[in-house]
């Protein structure tokens, strides 16, 4: 089995877990959610999607594909969190997505300038 089809497995079935818990959301004689679990699961699949069409270059766009990954991963923590009954605070979620968000730009940019040393 290669890179791309564990990308695409991992994309389908993360989409697929994830409209099992919409229709659990939604179920109208004892609806049940967990907060955060159908983001986490949408994300994880549109990030492996996002990796199944790139998988043998690292450019800007598999940079988005492994940042919405790293988020749908904080994403799932807070959900287990929230199922094993612990609180997860208003501002967590905001913060740590800025944060991800911040550091892998931060890492790109260091990765540009190293590339650009390299080559000259």
């Amino acid at each position: 089995m290669d890179l791309r089809t564990v990308s695409l497995m991992l994309a389908v079935g993360s989409f697929l877990f994830g409209l099992l818990l919409v229709i659990f959301k939604y179920h109208k004689k004892s609806p049940q959610e967990v907060p955060y679990w159908i983001t986490a699961k949408m994300l994880q699949g549109g990030g492996s999607l996002m990796l199944y069409h790139r998988t043998a270059t690292f450019d800007s766009f598999t940079l988005l594909a492994n940042v919405i990954l790293l988020l749908s991963c904080a994403y799932e923590a807070w959900a287990i969190r929230i199922l094993s009954g612990q609180r997860v605070n208003r501002q967590l979620p905001i913060l740590t997505s800025a944060g991800i968000i911040l550091l892998c730009l931060i890492i790109l940019t260091i990765l540009k300038s190293t590339m650009i040393i390299m080559v000259m």
